[in-house]
């Protein structure tokens, strides 16, 4: 999901729950630990693994319940002995609606490989990069444009949620060339690609007598 897709979320479900409990709205200072909430676990992850490098997903160290739950309980129990609990709980709210937005997205749009980081690392995570987290923003037009590889509410979806398994779609494999080759009408494999809707198909290698199927 985007950065605002994340405090949108978070912020809906925190002034539901405190006005269901107080019928306030909530805090000032407790609004700023849920929006800390919110991003916490994107500033982290995606840094290691987009600017730094040093892990393979930007949904993995903090976004896996055995970190966050923990994380949650601890900033809890700080500001419930300083007499706040309220901003612990709000940030608490942040930080599970980020983990469960991104996992829920992924769900949406039938990416259920990467939901698997909620319960890392009893389970791996599938590779994604990115040039950086600015370069992630430029996506945002890029989806736009035809030959996504999800259309319809599935492209709606990750377009809003800001899914990272989404990637262009790619030309078909003609089984002699990368793609870029023409059909039999003449148009190019990019063109029949995406007036067909065919899936994303990977280059795969030819072997004789070996028939090539679709694949995602």
């Amino acid at each position: 999901m985007w950065p605002w897709n994340h405090v949108a979320l978070g912020y809906l479900l925190y002034t539901g729950l405190t006005r269901a409990r107080s019928g306030e709205p909530p805090g000032d200072v407790a609004t700023l630990w849920l929006l800390l909430g919110t991003q916490l676990p994107d500033l982290i992850d995606k840094s290691l693994a987009w600017t730094v490098g040093l892990v393979p997903s930007g949904r993995m160290l903090v976004h896996t319940l055995f970190v966050a739950v923990p994380a949650c309980w601890l900033v809890y129990r700080y500001w419930s002995r300083l007499g706040r609990p309220e901003r612990g709980v709000a940030f608490g709210v942040g930080y599970l609606s980020h983990v469960f937005g991104d996992a829920i997205g992924s769900l949406l749009i039938g990416e259920t490989a990467y939901v698997r980081f909620l319960i890392w690392p009893l389970l791996s995570v599938p590779e994604d990069s990115q040039e950086s987290i600015i370069g992630e923003f430029t996506e945002i037009e890029q989806r736009s444009r035809p030959g996504w590889r999800y259309t319809g509410w599935r492209g709606w979806v990750s377009s809003c949620c800001g899914c990272t398994t989404a990637r262009p779609a790619q030309p078909p494999f003609d089984g002699t060339s990368d793609g870029g080759g023409t059909s039999d009408d003449g148009r190019t494999g990019a063109e029949t690609d995406r007036d067909t809707g065919s899936a994303f198909r990977p280059k795969l290698p030819v072997t004789p007598n070996a028939s090539v199927g679709n694949a995602r």
